[in-house]
């Protein structure tokens, strides 16, 4: 357009405003598409993980290793998502195939397991990022792109919230319960879609103008959003634990023998949920919340030897209390993201 304006020694005003026009449509008609698309999906999200096309794990190696979206987007598995023709009865994203496929995506080596759904933003991301560059800057959309690409993640986070921690997949997906590898599993599917946030980012500032700079405060609120998300959805896993460890201390009296069917109880809520959880989440979201659940342990360890009136005095209920947290920390001891909690029990003789 400019280089037609040059030649012809005027200013296309009206075309340029028509073109803008048109293109605003069209970016308008290419997010709702999507919107659309994601929630329709989500809704029948069984939240079990998916097998990913290898792929799909280079298209996110590339991204990861060249900070940006702008790279050769994946092939989708499933005609019915790419078309956007799923129905009513099957609207969930299978991206499994028989060959080539592997149970997680690797982001900066560490495992996440995901939802199909998640492979679908992530290339969605793509997509967007891949129509900012097409445009002419002259047309002066990037900042709208960008509005629309927050709307997209906030969706995704959003519905997620209400389909997992607000149990509305019982409903829109049949599911029977909320359980914590379904709560698990949405944590790891925020979290690797928060790693990719700085990264979509940074591709969208670079198309702005230097007015446009501002419109990064989005992104900055967007992955507060999604980190506080993840610290809802680890806040219930300690709240379902706490539940079974009052069950389990309610029935503890302190006598042989030991350890007791109560600590054998607890400890083999405590192993369930750890297996659950280093399966699908790194290392550190692991050892963050197995401090909470060992601080909640010893806290309700505590509240029980008060009630029980159990004296630090070497007697034998004492005895019984030494033998049980012996028998707890060896078994602590096996579990990997327990190797760095301190395992002392002084304080709960604390009064």
């Amino acid at each position: 357009m400019k280089d037609g304006e040059e030649v012809l020694g005027i200013r296309m005003t009206v075309l340029n405003a028509q073109l803008q026009k048109l293109a605003f449509a069209f970016v308008a008609r290419f997010h709702e598409d999507r919107k659309q698309k994601l929630s329709l999906i989500l809704d029948s999200e069984r939240w079990t993980s998916a097998e990913i096309p290898v792929e799909f794990q280079s298209f996110v190696d590339s991204v990861f290793a060249n900070q940006t979206f702008l790279v050769p987007l994946p092939r989708m598995k499933s005609e019915e998502v790419m078309n956007g023709q799923a129905s009513a009865s099957n609207t969930s994203l299978h991206v499994s195939s028989p060959k080539a496929v592997v149970p997680s995506l690797v982001v900066n080596g560490e495992n996440y397991l995901v939802v199909g759904t998640v492979v679908l933003l992530l290339r969605m991301l793509g997509e967007y990022i891949a129509l900012t560059a097409k445009l002419p800057l002259s047309m002066n959309i990037s900042g709208d792109i960008l509005q629309k690409v927050v709307e997209l993640l906030r969706l995704f986070n959003t519905k997620t919230c209400q389909l997992v921690l607000g149990t509305g997949a019982l409903q829109s997906a049949g599911l029977r319960s909320i359980s914590m590898k379904n709560l698990v599993l949405s944590s790891s599917c925020l979290q690797l879609v928060a790693l990719s946030i700085p990264v979509v980012c940074d591709d969208l500032m670079k198309q702005l103008s230097a007015k446009q700079l501002h419109l990064n405060r989005n992104f900055d609120s967007l992955l507060r959003d999604y980190d506080s998300h993840v610290e809802e959805i680890e806040k219930k896993l300690v709240q379902v634990l706490d539940t079974q460890l009052l069950t389990h201390f309610s029935r503890w009296e302190a006598v042989v023998p030991v350890p007791s069917a109560s600590f054998r109880a607890s400890i083999a809520s405590i192993k369930r949920l750890h297996d659950t959880v280093c399966e699908m989440l790194p290392a550190a979201n692991s050892q963050r919340l197995f401090r909470s659940i060992f601080v909640l342990f010893k806290r309700r360890l505590k509240q029980q030897i008060g009630k029980l009136n159990i004296a630090r005095d070497g007697g034998p209920q004492h005895d019984v209390v030494t033998g049980e947290i012996a028998f707890f920390t060896g078994e602590l001891r096996s579990l990997k993201s327990f190797h760095r909690i301190d395992d002392n029990f002084s304080d709960v003789w604390e009064r």
